[in-house]
């Protein structure tokens, strides 16, 4: 799958939980799998602009979580 694909997954997922208010470890699970697909998404993004030599680059800043 893709990066896009995986994240589609995951937002539906925990649309699913919130939907049946089940705020449990699974919602946890997949709200954390957010950011961390997210941050893949954005180094492979990252990856295609550095060997496409594009002068605009996409930079966003978050704290660290590890």
């Amino acid at each position: 799958k893709t990066v896009n694909e995986q994240l589609w997954e995951i937002e539906d997922e925990i649309r699913g939980c919130e939907r049946r208010r089940d705020f449990g470890e699974r919602f946890v699970e997949l709200a954390r799998s957010v950011y961390r697909t997210n941050d893949r998404r954005a180094a492979i993004k990252r990856q295609i602009n550095e060997q496409l030599g594009s002068t605009i680059v996409e930079e966003k800043s978050y704290a660290a979580y590890d």
